[in-house]
């Protein structure tokens, strides 16, 4: 299996150009999440990518910072743990969740799942981190635990990795509100310091995703999605405010909040039997859920979303294409490797800057189980333009 990192800059509309990295061979897994973020202080971003089995510091003269192999960091935040004005970062991976420091290192190791069937829901509440711990020996015991904790301070079951949500309905910079969602159906709401607020059977159909933030009025909500395509808007007591169906037969939702007042929104079937219909991307007017744009993947599932202040970035099976906030393709990248003609997974988006420099950011995962090469490369528009390692692994 082959994975890679590469960067493509944007000089114009649809003008790519290279980088050309003095780093390699430092395996980090398949990518999972990439930070656009200043390590050093020095005013100039530097580029943090985790994956399964690693995180990767890259600086932003394009030499290695750091790399600390052997962990699995399927989520990455930024976040201030210590002291000090540098940053820290926090990787969330199947059961558990460590603290690096911006030298990369390891600061705290707290194991929240033992019997990990998927992967750890988390969200930030007044500045801890929040996830779900599952006690191997008493499932009575299952709940809600912060950061650094032994105990749970919620007891709740069956949480999905993507069902909860923190707010902030202070204005303060920090959340203060809590949801998540259980058993499907059941929504709760906790206070900063976990105390139930209020918990009630929602009525959808399986909701499997939960994201929380303010409308450009200032408006606190969060909205639900489930796997039947549909997503749900609630205000803080729970109540819904608009609902809007989307796609159907859905197995992963996705949510990110545009600049203009719209919600983009990604319903996608994950699964090997999906028929192509229900990839869909969405962007729907925040006030009351009404379809702005659609784009239908097709038969490609899309793997990653992304978006800054004007464009919007989805990643597929086999490239990446960026749009207008409109729904307007501005630039698409078909990836493969010509050495075996397969298509490149795109697990990973995020715009953002690296020295002087904006651009892109990119990981893929090749689709192709049983060959590898010898070092990875970077592509723009499908054809070769830099050799970039960043690990093989044959499986």
């Amino acid at each position: 299996m082959k994975l890679l990192l590469f960067i493509l800059l944007i000089l114009g509309a649809n003008l790519f150009a290279q980088l050309t990295p003095s780093w390699s061979n430092n395996y980090i897994g398949p990518i999972k999440q990439i930070k656009s973020v200043d390590i050093d202080n020095d005013q100039k971003n530097e580029i943090v990518a985790s994956g399964e089995s690693g995180i990767i510091a890259i600086n932003d003269d394009n030499s290695l910072l750091w790399h600390v192999s052997n962990n699995s960091g399927d989520k990455l935040l930024t976040l201030q743990y210590d002291s000090d004005i540098y940053p820290e970062f926090a990787t969330i991976g199947w059961m558990d969740i460590k603290i690096f420091d911006d030298n990369g290192s390891q600061l705290v190791w707290n194991t929240f799942k033992w019997n990990a069937s998927s992967r750890l829901p988390f969200a930030i509440l007044d500045d801890k981190i929040v996830s779900y711990y599952v006690d191997s020996y008493d499932y009575s015991n299952n709940g809600l635990m912060f950061m650094g904790g032994y105990v749970p301070f919620y007891t709740i079951s069956n949480i999905e990795q993507d069902s909860l949500a923190a707010v902030d309905t202070n204005n303060d910079g920090k959340n203060d509100v809590l949801f998540g969602i259980s058993n499907y159906d059941t929504l709760f709401k906790l206070d900063k310091d976990g105390n139930e607020i209020f918990k009630h059977a929602l009525g959808y159909d399986s909701a499997i995703y939960l994201w929380g933030g303010k409308l450009n009025n200032g408006t606190p909500l969060v909205v639900v999605g489930t796997n039947d395509g549909q997503v749900h808007a609630l205000d803080m007591n729970g109540l819904q405010l608009w609902s809007q169906t989307l796609s159907s037969s859905v197995d992963v939702v996705k949510i990110k909040k545009d600049k203009d007042g719209g919600l983009i929104i990604l319903t996608n079937n994950d699964s090997i039997w999906h028929n192509g219909t229900q990839n869909v991307i969405s962007k729907i007017d925040e006030n009351n859920g009404s379809i702005l744009w659609q784009y239908s993947s097709g038969s490609s599932i899309t793997k990653a979303l992304t978006q800054d202040s004007s464009m919007i970035a989805a990643g597929f099976e086999s490239g990446f294409k960026i749009f207008d906030e409109n729904g307007t393709i501005l630039h698409e990248a078909n990836i493969s490797e010509p050495s075996y003609d397969n298509s490149l997974d795109v697990h990973a988006l995020q715009f953002g800057t690296m020295g002087d420099r904006s651009g892109i950011f990119v990981g893929t995962l090749d689709i192709n189980m049983f060959n590898s090469a010898d070092s990875e490369r970077i592509y723009s528009g499908g054809t070769l333009v830099q050799n970039i390692a960043s690990g093989d692994m044959n499986g």
